[in-house]
């Protein structure tokens, strides 16, 4: 479990209550029961430093998936849970429970910058290490060479998903 290794990790945090707001927030984008869980419990008020990542305060979930552009993860059923040191973003997605990196310059130039309405598929912008939520955080607490960010994440695994036009983004 999250909070375990949060534990682990910094003994002495405290934990809190998630709140009403963001429990509605989870529930109105359909997230599992056991996401919901590990959020709930794991709960702080301050970010915690997991690996090369900071894993944003629960109480931050809303803002960090509803504001331009970054809507688009929420929308596209993925939820922003994290940074590495340079910004890019760590979500799971909902529908799987794995874990994603996002490299952050290519999604914001092309989400915010450009103006699209209608944009293509988020995945082509997340690099897929094909670990599940638990696999994820254990290894980026654990092992010391673990991925900082999408560019490193890139030359270990593959993007998520190719460009329409065959062409990896």
């Amino acid at each position: 479990m999250l909070k375990d290794l949060i534990l682990k990790l910094q003994p002495n945090i405290e934990f809190g209550r998630i709140g009403r707001e963001t429990e509605d927030f989870l529930s109105a984008r359909n997230a599992p029961d056991w996401l919901c869980a590990e959020l709930a419990l794991a709960y702080t008020s301050n970010p915690v430093t997991i690996g090369p990542f900071e894993f944003s305060p629960v109480s931050n979930l809303i803002e960090n998936n509803t504001g331009e552009p970054y809507r688009f993860f929420c929308d596209s059923g993925y939820l922003n849970l994290a940074y590495g040191p340079n910004g890019d973003h760590i979500a799971v997605e909902m529908a799987t429970g794995l874990m994603f990196f996002v490299n952050h310059d290519e999604f914001w130039e092309y989400y915010s910058e450009s103006g699209v309405e209608d944009p293509p598929d988020v995945r082509t912008r997340m690099i897929n290490p094909n670990l599940d939520f638990h696999a994820f955080w254990k290894r980026a607490a654990e092992e010391p060479d673990f991925p900082c960010d999408a560019y490193d994440a890139e030359e270990i695994w593959s993007r998520y998903v190719e460009e329409s036009d065959g062409t990896m983004r």
